[in-house]
């Protein structure tokens, strides 16, 4: 090898060494950033209303508003990926009327990790919440995948806490139609072995607040909002959010779709977007899936409300997306408070 090739060597080993070196540089500094600030919010008050309820070892938090009001209590369930952030369009409003509970799954906000998060142990963590808490009339709101547990909490113990009432936001279907949206496998395409690096070193943290997305203007308690989407990037609730594509939650999903009943006895009000048939947002290759899910929704739902008691109605919301609570809170808020007048 002559002398100016090996010169050329040299510099390209230490331009890599180089890179190496910032790259660990950059891992430590994300790491400790993540530690620092995980390390803080665990700390930090909890705000006022905040709940931690213990729940056999291990506390679940919950935000609770109105609650001088006599009646049944409101009870908001988000998604698998959901904490109490998402209700702060409209939990401020309900509260004017109605005692109201916002409700943090396991792994999420200041609830402590716990099992994986399915319908099973979502719904056995709110009846032990509920029951912690003296609540023996409830009305269940529920957001997407937050529907499936309502389901199942509805089927093992509606007998024990009363439901008198349903709200579904776009909710899931009790059809097998969902067993093509819940699948083990992380949408990211992620090896686990991967994802737990990333979360780990704290290089999620961006991505979760990216996922996010900026804080829609329909928000009322800012301050509570803020503070619990700033949880969402902390590293327990960032591996939470990850647990929910497993097996595990799959074959529970499977379980509730095969067993819970069709609810019949509460009121049930459905909300729905005006543009549920529409695909344009749907994800790339998912137009056809999104277009026949979409039309089995309108006739599933139109079928729950005619079995279900008198009353019960679909709603269908304009100008809205999925998130109805942030797009159109006053429908959200209007459908609950049909049950109190």
């Amino acid at each position: 090898m002559t002398a100016k090739k090996r010169v050329g060597w040299r510099w390209l080993l230490r331009i890599a060494g180089g890179l190496l070196a910032l790259l660990v540089l950059g891992l430590i500094v994300t790491t400790l950033n993540a530690s620092i600030r995980d390390n803080a919010l665990a700390k930090a008050p909890l705000p006022a209303g905040s709940q931690l309820i213990d729940v056999g070892g291990r506390d679940v938090h919950v935000y609770v508003q109105g609650a001088d009001y006599d009646g049944p209590a409101v009870v908001f369930v988000g998604c698998f990926g959901c904490n109490s952030a998402i209700w702060q369009a409209v939990q401020p409003d309900v509260s004017q009327f109605a005692r109201t509970i916002a409700f943090d799954p396991a792994g999420y906000a200041w609830s402590e990790p716990g099992p994986t998060i399915m319908p099973q142990t979502m719904a056995d963590d709110l009846f032990a919440v509920l029951t912690a808490l003296g609540e023996e009339e409830v009305v269940l709101v529920g957001f997407s995948a937050g529907m499936l547990p309502v389901y199942d909490f509805y089927a093992r113990y509606g007998r024990q806490i009363t439901v008198t009432g349903m709200v579904s936001i776009e909710g899931s279907l009790l059809t097998d139609i969902e067993n093509e949206w819940y699948t083990p496998d992380n949408p990211l395409g992620l090896s686990e072995g991967m994802a737990d690096f990333l979360i780990a070193t704290g290089v999620a943290r961006p991505l979760a607040g990216q996922m996010q997305g900026p804080m829609p203007d329909s928000i009322k308690n800012v301050a509570y909002y803020s503070l619990v989407s700033e949880t969402a990037r902390t590293r327990t609730s960032i591996r939470t959010w990850a647990s929910q594509y497993s097996t595990a939650t799959t074959d529970d999903i499977q379980r509730v779709l095969a067993t819970a009943p069709l609810p019949v006895e509460p009121v049930v009000v459905v909300l729905q977007s005006a543009d549920i048939l529409a695909t344009e947002d749907a994800p790339p290759g998912f137009a056809e899936m999104a277009q026949r899910y979409a039309e089995t929704s309108v006739a599933w739902y139109a079928d729950w409300v005619a079995s279900a008691a008198p009353g019960s109605q679909v709603i269908v919301v304009p100008d809205t997306s999925h998130f109805i609570m942030f797009d159109q809170p006053q429908a959200v808020v209007d459908a609950v408070q049909a049950f109190f007048e």
